[in-house]
């Protein structure tokens, strides 16, 4: 169908690439792409960042870890509308969480239009995404963590390696599979997802 002409009611008619090129010329959709691509990598990377320092906390041995765990889960099993409709509440110009507490702690006198500002709309929806999104990163990494053989980091220790050491030798080799499937899910996932960006904002602004 993409190589052809195709009106409703009306036999199709080849056309060859003509549909592309249209598509390529097509200052919206060349925007369109380039909105997609940048929510879909910030997205991706700052919850591969959080998700994994979240996962090493998590994986260590401190008080009350499971307490933490199910507080980290909870926005995984928010559903996307009523998270959507919780961050709305959050961004609103007068009466959201985050003006009134930022003037709260004297940190502005400004009302912010978070999702009506183009400056500010994009970072604002990625961190919607980053919220709701970081804790399928978590649960990934925290379950490779723990499938490592102690055994690794004992021997690395007793071979004189520090943390850091340790970290780059046999905790990201040992997540490198883990990695690749998360983020290929994830970008799948954000980049497709126009749920969060239509409730929120409806495409607006630009």
């Amino acid at each position: 169908l993409s190589f052809q002409s195709k009106y409703a009611g009306s036999p199709a008619r080849f056309i060859g690439i003509e549909n592309f090129i249209e598509l390529i010329l097509d200052e919206s959709f060349l925007k369109i792409m380039y909105n997609t691509i940048f929510y879909t990598f910030f997205g991706v990377f700052i919850k591969f960042l959080i998700g994994l320092i979240s996962a090493l906390i998590l994986n260590e041995k401190i008080k009350f870890v499971s307490i933490f765990r199910t507080i980290l889960f909870i926005p995984w099993a928010v559903p996307t509308v009523i998270s959507s409709f919780i961050w709305l509440w959050i961004y609103d110009d007068f009466s959201g969480l985050l003006n009134l507490s930022l003037q709260g702690l004297s940190l502005t006198e400004e009302y912010y239009s978070w999702l009506a500002d183009p400056n500010l709309a994009m970072w604002s929806l990625i961190a919607v995404v980053v919220w709701n999104g970081t804790p399928f990163y978590t649960m990934h990494f925290l379950a490779g963590l723990q499938a490592i053989s102690k055994e690794l980091y004992e021997a690395a220790e007793i071979d004189g390696a520090g943390i850091i050491g340790r970290f780059y030798y046999i905790t990201l080799p040992s997540l490198k599979d883990v990695f690749t499937i998360t983020i290929m899910l994830s970008t799948v996932f954000t980049s497709t997802s126009i749920v969060v960006v239509n409730l929120m904002t409806n495409g607006a602004p630009s």
